[in-house]
């Protein structure tokens, strides 16, 4: 495995600087423990708090169409790369089923991590290829899965790095975040569509976004070069969301997504990766199997009309 594969290949790799460098491990720090602890608790907040290693089974009479079902799929694991020791894991399940209505779309496979003893499994779901975490000293977090060209994938991004970014993360596409963001530079980006989506859980915020060039630089709203020449070869649909809560009197929002850039002859795998990454936010159990199955539906017809 190349320790830099994705962060050098992705196209989704918003923020420059936090990635691993080379041949490179810096020891454990004061600041890179307290960095473990925002991620935890960040990727807690995305898992699904029942059992985590066996989610709820598909229902395959209220499957979204044009998924295969497979209830049960094996898991494999995400290599961990970060600028602080991660301590070890306890073992990932072997296999994992997913949640109602999520099916198993043909080509698909599903990767694991654990960060810590104790702490839950959280799963991302994308085509063939190698799963890496990446772990920034400042509490940036992200996920790659798919070709190690960075042609094509899935990336997910827990946090974007730091309290500042965090807060204003997704307010191109969110309203309710860009309320909370008055100073901040929060206009949609040229080249893309934004279909905000209710969930039904208060305080969960759920736009998708469609960006037609390839690369990330359309949906970040990056104009650099660096941003701007990436190796992918397809359009990229997103889910951006932003969990929000009420401290001390003033409201905050963290923003995380998921984005998908794969071939048209894979919008199923891009459906079922972003349903489950919404379905293992903290929020999540507060959403009901109706507003769940109405979700999952709105990706997938969003999927279908952009990317057929």
């Amino acid at each position: 495995m190349r320790g830099t594969r994705s962060v050098r290949s992705s196209p989704h790799n918003v923020v420059r600087g936090h990635g691993p460098k080379t041949g490179r491990r810096r020891p454990a720090r004061t600041t890179g423990r307290a960095a473990l602890a925002v991620i935890l608790l960040l990727l807690a907040g995305c898992t699904n708090s029942r059992g985590q290693s066996d989610p709820s089974p598909p229902s395959a009479r209220h499957s979204t169409p044009g998924l295969r079902s497979h209830p049960t799929v094996a898991v494999r694991p995400c290599e961990v790369n970060a600028f602080f020791s991660v301590p070890p894991g306890d073992p990932l399940p072997r296999t994992v089923r997913l949640p109602d209505p999520l099916t198993m779309p043909p080509g698909a496979v599903v990767a694991g991590v654990r960060l810590g003893r104790g702490e839950a499994v959280h799963y991302v779901l994308g085509p063939e290829g190698a799963c890496d975490i990446y772990l920034g000293a400042d509490g940036a977090s992200r996920i790659g899965l798919g070709p190690a060209d960075g042609s094509a994938g899935i990336w997910e991004v827990f946090s974007p790095g730091g309290a500042a970014m965090q807060a204003t993360y997704g307010c191109a596409y969110i309203p309710e975040v860009a309320r909370l963001a008055p100073g901040a530079e929060c206009s949609k980006p040229r080249g893309t569509e934004v279909r905000p989506i209710p969930t039904g859980v208060r305080g969960l915020y759920a736009s998708l976004v469609w960006a037609k060039r390839p690369g990330s630089g359309d949906l970040w709203g990056r104009g650099d070069a660096e941003d701007s020449e990436t190796t992918a070869r397809y359009g990229t649909v997103a889910l951006f969301l932003s969990r929000q809560s009420t401290y001390s009197g003033h409201r905050y929002s963290e923003g995380l997504s998921i984005s998908c850039s794969l071939p048209d002859r894979q919008d199923d795998i891009c459906t079922a990766s972003l349903g489950l990454f919404l379905t293992q936010t903290e929020q999540a159990p507060a959403m009901g199997t109706g507003d769940r199955r109405r979700v999952v539906r709105a990706i997938h017809s969003f999927v279908g009309q952009h990317r057929s």
